[in-house]
């Protein structure tokens, strides 16, 4: 059983620091691409090669943005989606959900709520992929989004830590049992389960 793993600068990733460390690959991902104090659209359906997560969907479209909530708060406006599925997903960097909104909505995150310094939204839009004109919709929507942050800020993490994920799909596999269910460990911090690994 694999106990730690060292990376490219000599920081030791373990079971108890991993999801900080695999977090960070997640948000640096975001800033890499553009989407750091601001949130960036990604236009098509997540090509199957290309998922940064294992569990992409292929019926929705993703804007993603990474916030530094040290800089202060951060307010996200969703626009009037009607009926179609709209979600904006909350992922702090201990890797917690602190809150997922649907629908159109005013949304403010600070450190006080979020409880570390960065956060990442992670917005899905239900779509027709092989539709133009839903696409057209859809695009439109993702434009509507309001970002508000008086200053971004700065993003600092330690340089090896995106160096230490294993290849997609064997990330921890090796470090333990996997959790009986999902579900208590996706959640706020007070109400998550850990899983013992």
């Amino acid at each position: 059983m694999v106990k730690e793993r060292k990376t490219s600068d000599g920081a030791v990733v373990s079971p108890d620091n991993f999801a900080r460390a695999e977090t960070d690959l997640y948000f640096g991902k975001a800033v890499a691409d553009g989407g750091f104090g601001t949130l960036i659209h990604i236009r098509e359906s997540m090509p199957l090669d290309k998922q940064l997560v294992v569990r992409s969907n292929r019926d929705t479209l993703y804007s993603t943005g990474a916030f530094d909530l040290d800089a202060g708060p951060v307010t996200i406006s969703l626009p009037d989606a009607d009926d179609r599925f709209m979600s904006m997903q909350v992922i702090t960097e201990d890797h917690y959900v602190p809150a997922v909104f649907y629908g159109q909505g005013e949304h403010t995150l600070d450190r006080d709520g979020i409880g570390t310094r960065y956060v990442l939204a992670a917005l899905r839009i239900l779509v027709d992929p092989d539709d133009d004109s839903d696409l057209a919709t859809v695009h439109a929507l993702q434009d509507a989004v309001v970002v508000r942050q008086l200053d971004t800020g700065s993003f600092d993490i330690p340089s090896g830590t995106l160096s230490a994920r294993r290849p997609s799909g064997t990330r921890s596999v090796s470090w333990g049992p996997p959790c009986p269910t999902p579900r208590p460990c996706s959640a706020r911090r007070m109400t998550a389960t850990r899983c013992d690994i």
